[in-house]
């Protein structure tokens, strides 16, 4: 509470890693490993180095930023292109199990505020 984040909707036991800011938080192993280590989406870990980069404070401001944020693709691909977040729900997708690693870059500073695994 009373953080830049705090309007960002989070599963109550995510345990919080670097104070106020930035967000940083994981969930306790126990819930993990209950889980058969394969986290639903309201357990993923987060890292952030900086500000979480949207807050709203309406259902209204909520969809307009959702209506008009965009996402351009570009670089080596054959079909540069920019996409909505409706156009994004539209394409094909898979699920598949992947293991995501946080690097551990500065994990120093985040245990000085609480130790985790």
């Amino acid at each position: 509470k009373n953080c830049p984040d705090d309007w960002v909707p989070r599963h109550p036991e995510l345990v919080r890693l670097t104070g106020l800011h930035p967000f940083n938080c994981e969930p306790p192993l126990s819930l993990i490993m209950e889980q058969g280590f394969i986290a639903p989406p309201q357990l993923h870990y987060v890292r952030n180095h900086g500000a979480v980069p949207v807050k709203f404070t309406s259902d209204a401001q909520k969809q307009k930023i959702w209506d008009e944020w965009k996402i351009t693709i570009e670089g080596i691909v054959d079909k540069p292109m920019t996409i909505g977040m409706a156009d994004l729900q539209k394409l094909p997708f898979r699920q598949l199990p992947v293991l995501l690693v946080c690097a551990g870059n500065r994990r120093k500073e985040q245990n000085m505020i609480k130790q985790t695994i």
